[in-house]
C-alpha cells in the first residue's frame, strides 16, 4: 500500500542514522541519546540514577520524564573523549 510522506515510492527500508552525526535535536529521546553517546540505554540510565550526566528530570505521576539538552551532551561526550570526567 502506498504511503504519502517524505520517503514514499522508496519502499519499507529506512535510512541508516550513524548515531554521532545525528541531528542533536533526536538526543532528546532516551534511545537516541544513548546511541549519541555509543553507549547503551541501560548505561544511561545508571548515569541518569547516579547523576553522572546532565539531564533534567520531570516528576509527572508514575514514571518520571528524562529530557536531555542536546547541547549538554555533547559537551559531555566531548569530555568524555578527552579523559576529563
Amino acid at each position: 500500500m502506498p504511503t504519502s510522506g517524505p520517503n514514499s515510492g522508496r519502499g519499507d527500508r529506512q535510512p541508516s542514522v550513524d548515531p554521532v552525526r545525528a541531528p542533536l535535536e533526536d538526543t532528546r529521546r532516551k534511545q537516541r541519546a544513548a546511541q549519541f553517546l555509543g553507549m547503551s540505554v541501560r548505561t544511561l540510565d545508571r548515569y541518569v540514577t547516579e547523576r553522572k550526566i546532565p539531564c533534567i528530570i520531570y516528576e509527572n505521576g508514575k514514571r518520571p520524564m528524562i529530557v536531555f539538552d542536546p547541547a549538554d551532551l555533547a559537551a559531555w561526550r566531548d569530555q568524555r573523549k578527552l579523559g576529563r570526567h
